[in-house]
């Protein structure tokens, strides 16, 4: 669902509802008016809390977390790390509490599936080589960076 922006919905929705009890007025334009700004906050507010009980995109929330294994670059072996997506489009990565790292999704050029269980995030400087436990989150983690990284890339366009 396709939430538009709908700022000052409220200040309009307030501004009608004082206006006709200044005016007592009974007008069907401003009825129409006032129902259907009505039907746009409810619709708004209906998708916000969508949007917050699914977790999807929601820059007030960690978009995507979990554990992953990241492949050092010196001795090429895999490193089990948490990774957050964080609002901004910023993938963190710790060692326990400890920020290792972090990349911008407007900064990769690819993500790429490397195997079952890898896949490949690539800059202009610098290739990460990720691994999960199954499958399935290989395609959760490269599904939710690649939808965004085609926002981020589609936004600056």
């Amino acid at each position: 669902m396709k939430c538009e922006n709908n700022n000052g919905l409220k200040e309009r929705l307030t501004q009608l509802v004082n206006e006709m009890g200044e005016r007592q007025a009974s007008s069907e334009d401003m009825r129409i008016e006032l129902d259907t700004v009505k039907e746009k906050l409810d619709a708004t507010e209906k998708c916000l809390l969508e949007c917050q009980q699914e977790n999807i995109f929601y820059r007030h929330q960690v978009l995507l977390r979990g554990n992953l294994y990241l492949r050092s670059g010196t001795f090429k072996m895999f490193r089990k790390r948490w990774f957050e997506l964080e609002p901004g489009y910023i993938l963190s990565f710790y060692n326990g509490s400890e920020k290792l790292g972090s990349i911008a999704i407007s900064d990769m050029t690819e993500v790429t599936r490397v195997s079952e269980l890898e896949f490949k995030i690539s800059t202009q400087f610098t290739e990460y080589v990720l691994s999960s436990d199954s499958n399935g989150e290989t395609s959760t983690w490269l599904v939710g960076l690649e939808t965004l990284r085609h926002l981020v890339y589609k936004g600056d366009s």
